[in-house]
């Protein structure tokens, strides 16, 4: 039980040092001990840790433009804030995907992926993503913004597992 305990922690520490070194700018070095902590994290299996770490490794991935990484993180992490009904973190996922979506400029899903944050969210914050908003905005014309963003709002939570679902064809 001790060494369960132990790792938890080494994790936690780990999460919170790949913090620190990302906002110093050492990205690559951030991503590297945030992957250490998510092993140990898996180690344990602490489903709350995992996907803040899961999470802030998709985040160090897209500050790095690394997209596809970066998509491939968020995604793991909403499949388990799913289980763990972790709303804010769902939306928190769906914002970073629409983002990643304005960033390949793929402006419809961008906003569907957005409304769907926050049909999840009680409040919701884009956060620094509000300009990839109005470039979107601007792309699709407000009635086509608006129409996406409703579509995703609409969006059970159960259809929002992977933003799969929400990927235009």
């Amino acid at each position: 039980m001790r060494e369960i305990k132990d790792k938890y922690w080494l994790a936690l520490g780990l999460y919170t040092y790949a913090h620190d070194l990302h906002f110093r700018g050492n990205y690559s070095q951030a991503r590297v001990v945030g992957e250490e902590a998510l092993v140990l994290i898996r180690e344990v299996g602490e489903p709350h840790a995992h996907v803040l770490i899961l999470s802030a490794l998709g985040y160090f991935a897209y500050a790095q433009g690394d997209l596809a990484m970066a998509t491939q993180r968020y995604e793991q992490t909403l499949q388990i804030a799913k289980v763990t009904k972790n709303q804010p973190l769902i939306a928190s996922c769906l914002v970073a995907q629409g983002a990643i979506a304005a960033r390949l400029g793929q402006a419809r899903q961008a906003a569907r992926l957005w409304g769907a944050a926050d049909g999840t969210a009680l409040t919701l914050d884009l956060g620094n993503h509000n300009w990839y908003a109005d470039i979107v905005r601007t792309q699709l014309g407000e009635e086509a913004f608006a129409a996406a963003w409703a579509e995703g709002q609409a969006m059970a939570l159960e259809q929002i597992l992977v933003p799969q679902e929400l990927r235009e064809t």
